[in-house]
This record gives structure tokens, sequence and C-alpha cells, in this order.
């Protein structure tokens, strides 16, 4: 009985460890999504609201990336 979670925790970590890789790459491709937003023929506050929306995801991946991670023995 003590392995029956032991998919599960595989599968949250991998899940984790994915999105911190994603994260990693939107981080560096940010500012040019922001670019191409602040260009774009969108209203102001569309632009506003998409803006702070890409500034929350940078905040939450930053976040996620300084978890510690502690892997079982």
């Amino acid at each position: 009985m003590t392995h029956f979670f032991y998919g599960s925790k595989n599968g949250v970590s991998t899940v984790i460890r994915l999105t911190i890789k994603l994260c990693s790459i939107y981080v560096l491709r940010a500012a040019g999504i922001k670019a191409y937003v602040n260009a774009s023929s969108l209203d102001v506050d569309q632009k506003e609201f998409l803006t702070t929306w890409l500034d929350n995801i940078v905040t939450a991946c930053e976040l996620l990336t300084i978890l510690e991670k502690v892997y079982e023995a």
C-alpha cells in the first residue's frame, strides 16, 4: 500500500516541472509579447487588461520557480 499514490506524485511533479519550463520560456519572451500587444490595434482598455494579465503571469511564474522542491527518499 505504500506505493499506491506513486503514480499521482509523479504526475503532479511532471506537471510542475513542465509548467516551470513553460514559465521560463514565457519570461524570456514576455517583453516581445508586450510590445506586440502595445503595437496592436486593440482599445486602450483591452491593451491595459492584457498587459496586466501578462504581468500577473510573470509574477506567478516567478513564485513558482522559487518553490522548494523536496523529493521523497
